[in-house]
């Protein structure tokens, strides 16, 4: 009888292993859970084989995570919702003053800033291909993706 309850619950784990991926955090603690069922079966376990074990499980939870966090972080979804978020901000700003601040910033890069530098808002022109890079927020200048060219023109924002 305990023999078939702990074989339904490894197949049980074992499939909730495979979808982890898929579930993400919610199926962490489902996992946690089935492992306490399965420690509640009165099995015998070594308790050096369990000791690995939870060490096992700890070390791959750790590696999910980070990576997790990583992955989260690079995700288009997550890069697409911090630019709108910077671009109902800056809508929410006085565009006067931003303009007048990147006015400034222009006399002082003679109209013609360069990778590596920072800018605020505004669109970026290219100088060689003349492709618009529009900026919605304070980042660094990367060469222009088109043909990696590291100058650009600052032009007017639209209102």
């Amino acid at each position: 009888m305990k023999a078939n309850k702990y074989q339904m619950l490894m197949a049980k784990f074992s499939s909730w292993l495979k979808d982890s991926a898929e579930q993400e955090t919610r199926s962490i603690a489902e996992g946690v859970d089935l492992l306490e069922n399965w420690l509640q079966t009165g099995i015998e376990v070594h308790q050096q084989e369990f000791y690995h074990s939870w060490q096992y499980l700890q070390r791959d939870l750790a590696y999910f995570f980070d990576s997790y966090q990583q992955e989260a972080n690079e995700s288009a979804f997550y890069l697409s919702v911090k630019d709108n978020m910077w671009a109902l901000l800056a809508e929410m700003t006085d565009r006067t003053q931003l303009e007048w601040r990147e006015f400034s910033s222009d006399l002082d890069h003679q109209g013609v800033y360069k990778a590596g530098e920072e800018i605020a808002f505004g669109r970026l022109q290219c100088c060689q291909c003349k492709s618009i890079l529009p900026i919605h927020h304070p980042q660094k200048i990367h060469p222009c993706v088109e043909c990696g060219n590291p100058s650009f023109a600052r032009l007017n924002s639209i209102p």
